[in-house]
């Protein structure tokens, strides 16, 4: 079964339970044909796992963000419409929890923050992978990273074995299903020529 949580005409969130666990997936909705476009999954599992970090997911334009509280609600923004709108959706306690608030702001794209350079602090040089027969396995269910220390980009299930595409110092940079990241090695179980 299929809840749809309608966010105004910018968005709607549908959420539904998949092996027991809560999952929402945000979809933000086309003007002009009204054509849904999706900006984010989340799952409840991975909003359990976040360790003090400040949202828990972001679009790749930055148009959706997640963010839980320490409370645990949880609050889904998505837009800004023509009109600069963004509305924030908060569920109370998690994923699964019920609306506790529908409330509108006016701005820019709320993720905007999370994806763009922050204050142009130096990232350490990547290096390819030399030879390329490195491979890490998670030890933890971790963030995946857009740059070393970067913004949280996706979340790995705990137990996966990826490739390592290239390395930096303290870090990994990986290929999950056509999308690349960087970990932390302090969390990965390193195989192989790794360096």
């Amino acid at each position: 079964e299929v809840e749809a949580l309608p966010l105004g005409a910018i968005a709607c969130v549908f959420r539904y339970s998949k092996a027991g666990e809560t999952v929402a997936q945000v979809y933000e909705i086309e003007p002009v044909t009204s054509r849904g476009i999706h900006k984010l999954t989340l799952r409840q599992s991975q909003l359990s796992a976040l360790a003090g970090e400040p949202f828990a997911a972001v679009s790749a334009d930055g148009r959706a963000l997640a963010v839980v509280w320490p409370d645990d609600n949880v609050t889904i923004k998505v837009g800004p419409d023509r009109e600069s709108k963004i509305l924030h959706l908060t569920l109370a306690g998690g994923l699964g929890g019920g609306v506790i608030g529908l409330t509108t702001t006016y701005g820019e794209a709320p993720g905007l923050p999370y994806i763009s350079p922050q204050g142009g602090a130096a990232q350490p040089v990547a290096e390819p992978a030399a030879p390329l027969d490195c491979m890490v396995t998670t030890q933890y269910i971790l963030n995946l990273r857009d740059a070393p220390g970067g913004d949280i980009k996706y979340f790995l299930p705990y137990n996966v074995t990826l490739t390592v595409t290239a390395r930096a110092e303290g870090w990994y940079e990986v290929d999950y299903h056509g999308e690349r990241g960087w970990l932390s090695a302090e969390y990965v179980e390193p195989k192989g020529n790794c360096g």
